[in-house]
């Protein structure tokens, strides 16, 4: 029987891409360099800042200036943090749907705790949350499944009795070497349903996954 959701972040919770949309953007036109298409960002939001440096200015980590403007890139997200970004579409109903069945839930991301943290205090949706994994907490963050076991550690849960919620191909290898049920967001930034395994469970929309009452985890359990 399920009685824990873990979620990853970025992609999954939270539709933080026009944050990095605009950062990347103001960033790009102080350097007179042209913009980077917003869908084209999105889809790499979950490989974190350097990659959307690299994208944007088309460097690689080794350029001499790779450190300056990435630095310079989360100075600005720092200050915009939330600015633009939103929850997805239902991510409000499963959270209240998680209360009422007495589940318990956390997230475990990739974000450093300074920009999570701050997002979560900042979410009343999100102030629930019985805890928030990082990578500073941790020796590998993921595809490594160290996180999630924190996670479930923490919430004193068997791992097979979670199901971790993820938008990446390194969610999926985490949830799946930690023993979790594996849900797949195809509508966040990285997924297509032909990444899925055979046990994984795509979630196309917080919204309708909500409505299910977990009924479907525990066919699965």
């Amino acid at each position: 029987m399920i009685k824990g959701l873990l979620f990853d972040l970025d992609g999954t919770l939270l539709d933080s891409a026009p944050d990095f949309v605009y950062c990347l953007n103001s960033l790009l036109e102080k350097y007179q360099k042209p913009p980077t298409d917003a869908d084209l960002i999105r889809s790499y939001v979950s490989d974190g800042s350097a990659m959307l440096v690299k994208l944007g200015f088309k460097i690689e980590e080794d350029h001499p200036e790779f450190e300056k403007l990435k630095k310079e890139f989360l100075d600005s997200y720092k200050n915009n943090l939330g600015k633009f970004s939103n929850l997805f579409s239902g991510a409000s109903e499963l959270i209240e749907k998680i209360k009422l069945n007495n589940l318990k839930w956390g997230i475990v991301t990739n974000k450093p705790y300074v920009y999570a943290s701050k997002i979560i205090e900042e979410t009343p949706d999100l102030s629930s949350c019985m805890t928030l994994v990082c990578p500073d907490h941790l020796k590998k963050a993921k595809p490594s499944p160290e996180g999630i076991l924190l996670a479930c550690n923490q919430l004193n849960l068997n791992p097979k009795e979670v199901i971790y919620f993820g938008d990446h191909q390194k969610d999926l290898m985490a949830s799946r070497a930690a023993g979790t049920l594996t849900a797949a967001c195809t509508y966040g930034y990285a997924l297509k349903s032909s990444d899925l395994e055979n046990d994984d469970i795509e979630v196309r929309n917080l919204l309708e996954f909500s409505k299910t009452n977990f009924k479907s985890l525990d066919e699965h359990s």
